[in-house]
């Protein structure tokens, strides 16, 4: 996949390398194709409990009965806990970690298997269910409880291990695709997302309420084959030696080093920020599926149907997307874009009643959305420090978690209040209000981390704070 560098000429040599890796034009095809493979792989995975889980626990086929609050304890808190626990320290150590493999496929690999367990216990749930209710429940629990108990556990043991992945292998693509080629990655690896998206909504969701069970084993079991295999396959490069912060420092000292460094400058704290009111907002969003199924009456053949041919859309329109960010920045592309997304989600609340007003909202705001998609990880990448980069986007993922976590329980408590404790199925449109007035924060500390990028010389001149590069600078007096 990789070539001497010495057998072609210092300028494209530059142009497809990475650390210590220099592609030839199939080796870049090559290393493309296994990361996008294992993306897909990834991405249906990710669907499937957040698409099926609610309508089980919270749906009226699931017989289970949950309250929006209890969903929402493993829809939102739980994985906020382990983001919040798991995903800064991960991120830290794959940072300075040197291994044989390289620091991110370690972490991806030993994983697998205890978050494949995972899966196929979530997707089991019927199963107990039924055990508990001819039980009559189980110790001092009643048939509710110990069924939610049980799946509560798979879930927990789920985002423990899935943690570990999610805190790795976006920064996979930064060590092993070439800056060069980074949004043109991101452009093909969103049109993956949406051949994902298209699969579960197609073949998959039509189903959650009937075949639960085999939706979580298949993805488990997918999950299992291909991402080994595109371990194996993916070769991580060399890396300069992690930055001296002394012999087994202490826990107390790293943490104070992570902190300082991750929130040293404003421009960190404003992206932090947004992205904190952005993932407030979406605490509500496990109601979403039960106000369209169970709220305006939608089979969950048509919403597949739907969700199949957005998404088809989506793809087709991924790597223009990723065209338009790469020539007129990511920040000023989702600062655009995220102004109609926001005014969509209060369009749904008002007027989202049936069949044709679902597609009009959905294939209204798709061209918004994939430039929103595309900008996403590119925004991160000219941010933040490239040799830190694991550890800025870890802290950006921990505020995501600690914002989703609390504004799954505000928004649980408040979603229950409005429904009746879920009785009230079409109330539980009130989850798009609740999005959109915490977007509206979400936008305006956007603006002000645009507004600072580009007092700090935007396009041309910016070099991110505390970087190896800006410390250079200093040192040959050029900052």
């Amino acid at each position: 996949m990789a070539t001497d560098a010495a057998d072609i000429s210092p300028n494209i040599a530059k142009k497809y390398s990475v650390n210590g890796l220099t592609y030839t034009k199939m080796g870049l095809v090559g290393v493309f194709s296994w990361l996008l493979f294992g993306g897909f792989i990834f991405n249906v995975m990710e669907m499937v409990k957040p698409g099926v889980l609610p309508l089980f626990l919270m749906g009226d086929a699931g017989k289970v009965g949950a309250s929006m609050s209890i969903t929402n304890l493993m829809m939102v808190v739980i994985p906020g806990v382990t983001g919040l626990l798991i995903g800064p320290a991960v991120s830290f150590k794959s940072d300075r970690y040197r291994g044989k493999r390289g620091r991110r496929i370690p972490y991806i690999t030993w994983t697998i298997p205890p978050l494949v367990i995972a899966l196929i216990g979530i997707g089991l749930a019927p199963n107990y269910r039924d055990a508990f209710v001819r039980m009559g429940g189980a110790f001092f629990l009643s048939p509710k409880m110990a069924t939610v108990t049980v799946i509560g556990f798979f879930v927990a043991m789920f985002h423990v291990f899935d943690e570990f992945v999610n805190s790795v292998f976006w920064y996979l693509f930064a060590d092993v695709v070439p800056e060069a080629f980074i949004g043109r990655f991101v452009a093909l690896f969103n049109l993956v997302g949406g051949g994902a998206a298209m699969v579960f909504n197609g073949f998959m969701l039509p189903y959650a309420e009937t075949r639960m069970q085999w939706i979580f084993m298949g993805a488990a079991l997918t999950y299992l084959v291909g991402f080994s295999v595109m371990c194996w396959k993916v070769k991580e490069g060399e890396y300069p030696p992690p930055e001296d912060i002394g012999e087994n420092p202490s826990i107390l000292k790293q943490t104070k080093l992570y902190i300082v460094e991750c929130f040293s400058h404003p421009i960190y704290i404003y992206t932090f920020v947004s992205t904190a009111c952005m993932a407030f907002a979406l605490g509500a969003s496990a109601g979403m599926i039960i106000f369209h199924r169970d709220g305006i009456h939608l089979s969950m053949d048509a919403i597949g149907t739907a969700g199949m041919w957005i998404s088809a859309a989506g793809m087709i329109l991924a790597y223009p997307a990723g065209w338009a960010v790469d020539k007129w920045h990511p920040i000023r592309i989702t600062l655009v874009v995220v102004v109609p997304l926001t005014l969509a989600q209060f369009f749904a609340f008002f007027f989202l009643k049936d069949l044709r007003t679902y597609i009009l909202l959905q294939g209204g705001t798709l061209v918004f959305s994939a430039l929103f998609n595309a900008g996403g990880v590119p925004i991160l990448i000219k941010i933040f420090p490239k040799d830190k980069f694991g550890q800025f986007c870890s802290c950006n993922g921990m505020v995501r978690s600690t914002a989703r976590m609390i504004g799954g329980v505000f928004a649980g408590f408040f979603i229950d209040y409005m429904t009746d404790f879920s009785v009230d199925k079409f109330a539980f449109r009130w989850v798009y209000m609740w999005i959109g007035v915490f977007q509206v924060a979400g936008v305006v500390s956007l603006w002000l981390m645009y507004v600072k990028w580009k007092r700090m010389g935007g396009d041309t001149s910016y070099v991110p704070p505390g970087s190896a590069l800006e410390k250079q600078m200093q040192a040959e007096g050029k900052a």
